[in-house]
């Protein structure tokens, strides 16, 4: 049977549009880099600057503006900080019994709806979500006199809210792949039901369990959507603050801030790309 001859191209025409092409792509990719980095950069260096001046690069480098950073800033980081590990820890102990519960005990059509209930937060956007909270902490305290609304335990139940879908997500990916021979071999041989579950499923889970739980603090300590409800005068968090100080002017102690809280995400992400990588912690 006769082949029909491929269309006549030169070699060397082939290869110039190859590594035209990657150049391309390599120039787009680097541009995109040098988009998202500069202002980064660009608050770093400002935040070297002595107050009140502001100038990039700085006309006198200095740290006078780390030294000049307000209380009021440190009492709201470590707020953020305290809210996104108990957030996180909370979240955990939640999303770890209720993943085996949607996998191993639920109808495929109640886990579905189970899932999709769960999931909701990231469909809706964080506003209305702060609204929602808002309202019904109001409602509660009306009816039962438990009053949530800003206050430390109302932040923390927005943020639980908040974080849950992150973690159960991962977890439910992990315990659909989980083998549940290795379990029934570690009962074959004698362990009970809470041996198995500590010694054999949980250290199966501690990757998932981790890297969820890293995400979940870094989307915790940066939330500034949800949080702006539910923050009063005796409760704020760092985000808030460096919001509302945005508004009324911009100065080095406030690049200086958020220079510190680009080195807080940044030591997060490294170590949630170290110890998992970024793109199985995002599920993708």
């Amino acid at each position: 049977m006769p082949v029909s001859p491929e269309p006549w191209q030169p070699s060397g025409f082939r290869r110039g549009s190859d590594v035209a092409c990657k150049f391309v792509v390599r120039l787009v990719v680097a541009i995109g880099i040098v988009f998202l980095l500069l202002p980064i950069a660009a608050v770093a260096v400002a935040s070297f600057n002595t107050p009140p001046a502001v100038s990039v690069p700085p006309d006198d480098w200095s740290f006078e503006s780390y030294r000049q950073i307000p209380d009021a800033i440190y009492s709201a980081f470590f707020t953020s900080l305290q809210l996104a590990v108990v957030a996180t820890v909370c979240a955990v102990v939640i999303c770890v019994p209720a993943a085996f519960a949607l996998v191993r005990a639920m109808p495929r059509w109640a886990r579905a709806i189970s899932e999709s209930f769960a999931r909701s937060p990231l469909q809706v956007p964080q506003v209305i979500i702060g609204v929602a909270l808002i309202m019904s902490f109001f409602l509660w305290a009306n009816v039962i006199g438990v009053d949530l609304s800003f206050s430390f335990t109302g932040l923390l139940l927005a943020h639980i809210v908040l974080v849950v879908p992150y973690i159960l997500g991962t977890l439910v990916s992990q315990v659909d792949d989980l083998d549940e021979d290795i379990e029934r071999a570690g009962r074959g041989l004698g362990a009970s039901a809470t041996r198995v579950w500590a010694l054999v499923t949980l250290p199966t889970l501690r990757q998932a369990i981790l890297s969820s739980a890293l995400l979940s603090f870094m989307i915790s300590f940066d939330n500034v959507p949800l949080s702006l409800f539910l923050t009063g005068p005796n409760i704020t968090t760092l985000p808030v603050v460096m919001f509302e100080q945005t508004q009324l002017t911009l100065t080095p102690t406030l690049y200086a801030a958020s220079t510190l809280v680009i080195i807080v995400t940044l030591v997060m992400t490294l170590a949630l790309e170290r110890l998992v990588g970024l793109r199985k912690a995002l599920g993708r």
